[in-house]
């Protein structure tokens, strides 16, 4: 994400100046003439004396800075003249130094939190707790990501605004409005969404051979999201499998920077002979997913593996058991992953048991539709709010990889059931969480139509489905 702040140029501070023409000091200089003994002080002198004012005025300027705490006053130029004179030919000219509030692009350190940065910065305590406070409501400030620009304005009184970039869509704004309270602002950024076309062939890895294509990071991860349930990709990915997507950069409108990447509207992967090509498609009555070529959906009402960049390191089926030494039926897939990793509800359901289960340890057990429940066994802890009677959607978390129970290192147990027999969440058919029928399934086909003629048109021709850019 480029974190373009809308700010007009930063500086520490900067001072104005204003000073009378000389055609106007000629005339003075003639209004100003006197008899007698009396000194005639010239329009040259005069001026000679008020620039002698005013770079005095700027070196104290400089050297107090914004820090100084007070706006400097008007300063008049001194008069020499014999007598005060009424008329606005005879005022002398006036030097204005104005000091502006300081305002400050800065980034955030490694491991640094919002309110470690404001403090950096020079708000006070309070000033910065408040400031959190009102931009709570908005964003959350512990999504703050090292190296992210926050745009920060002070005055006399302390922290007068900040700026920053919480996604690629929105500006975030907050300026205090009253005697130390803040109000935060959430602005959508006008984006223009260009369609853009990889295409690519694997010869060693898939990531590797999409950096190669020019995919970005963020596409790949979403890409590898769209597949999860159909493909193995530590097990299934050959070299020379092919791959394509199709995705929006998102360019920001008013300065013509691309400041990230948007959904993906198509991706397609041949694993030999098996090709799979899937359309992005919201229906008018529920969020948008993935959906194959004949419309139907590729979500399924489970998650065949609730964690992300685990690894099986036991399927389902009969075994010794590591711990007990015995051979019997091991009614799930052990997935292994780092100690505290995020373990997601494989589907749409109600909780039905949270606590310590003998050799489970911590267990959550999921109750779903259609006679299908789902076990999540030797976790560390559980989530916040999980508890029997609780409704939970897929992909919520509720709970973290541990090491409880009959346990030989941090894993996931996840077990699948129907009508309480187990089965192999590797091989059985699920059903899809959605389907298409009678409008929403026409509008599909129209919407696959005009993806496929993007496609189309961002192919050289005569190049088939597969060709790379």
């Amino acid at each position: 994400v480029d974190n373009h702040l809308s700010f007009p140029p930063f500086t520490e501070h900067w001072l104005a100046s204003e000073a009378t023409s000389g055609s106007d000091a000629r005339g003075r200089q003639n209004a100003e003439e006197v008899r007698g003994s009396e000194a005639v002080v010239t329009a040259s002198r005069r001026s000679t004396i008020a620039l002698a004012a005013v770079g005095l005025l700027v070196s104290w300027a400089l050297f107090l800075g914004p820090s100084a705490g007070a706006r400097p006053p008007r300063m008049a130029a001194a008069r020499h003249d014999s007598a005060p004179r009424a008329t606005s030919e005879s005022a002398p000219p006036q030097h204005v130094i104005a000091v502006k509030p300081p305002q400050y692009v800065i980034a955030v350190k490694k491991g640094e939190t919002l309110l470690g940065l404001l403090r950096r910065a020079g708000a006070t305590p309070a000033n910065a707790a408040s400031a959190i406070d009102a931009l709570a409501k908005k964003w959350n400030p512990r999504d703050l990501r090292a190296g992210q620009k926050i745009g920060l304005q002070f005055d006399n009184a302390g922290l007068r605004e900040l700026r920053l970039v919480p996604d690629p869509r929105h500006d975030l704004v907050l300026r205090r409005v009253g005697d130390g309270d803040f109000a935060a602002a959430l602005k959508a950024r006008a984006l223009v969404r260009v369609p853009v076309r990889v295409a690519g062939k694997v010869a060693s890895t898939l990531s590797a051979a999409a950096f190669a294509a020019g995919m970005p990071r963020a596409v790949l991860g979403k890409f590898i999201d769209v597949f999860r349930d159909q493909v193995d990709f530590r097990r299934e990915i050959r070299p020379g499998d092919r791959f394509v997507v199709m995705y929006n950069r998102l360019i920001d409108q008013k300065t013509g920077k691309p400041v990230g990447v948007g959904d993906l509207s198509y991706a397609s992967l041949a694993l030999g002979d098996r090709v799979l090509r899937l359309f992005r498609f919201a229906p008018p009555d529920a969020r948008a997913h993935f959906y194959t070529a004949a419309g139907r959906s590729v979500k399924k009402a489970l998650l065949r593996r609730p964690i992300h960049g685990a690894r099986l390191t036991s399927p389902f089926g009969m075994r010794i058991d590591p711990v007990l030494k015995i051979r019997a039926l091991h009614a799930g897939i052990d997935l292994a992953a780092p100690m505290g990793t995020p373990v997601f509800a494989a589907g749409n359901g109600v909780v039905a048991r949270v606590g310590w289960e003998k050799g489970y340890g911590r267990l959550v057990v999921l109750r779903h539709k259609d006679g299908y429940s789902t076990a999540y066994a030797h976790l560390s802890r559980f989530a916040k709010g999980v508890r029997p009677g609780v409704r939970v959607k897929q992909g919520r978390v509720i709970g973290y990889v541990g090491n409880t129970g009959y346990s030989t290192g941090p894993h996931l147990l996840y077990e699948i059931r129907i009508d309480n027999r187990p089965v192999n969440p590797q091989t059985v058919k699920l059903p899809p969480a959605h389907e298409l029928k009678g409008a929403a399934r026409a509008a599909f086909r129209q919407r696959k139509d005009a993806v496929e003629a993007q496609l189309a048109a961002l192919r050289a021709n005569g190049e088939d489905e597969f060709a790379a850019n």
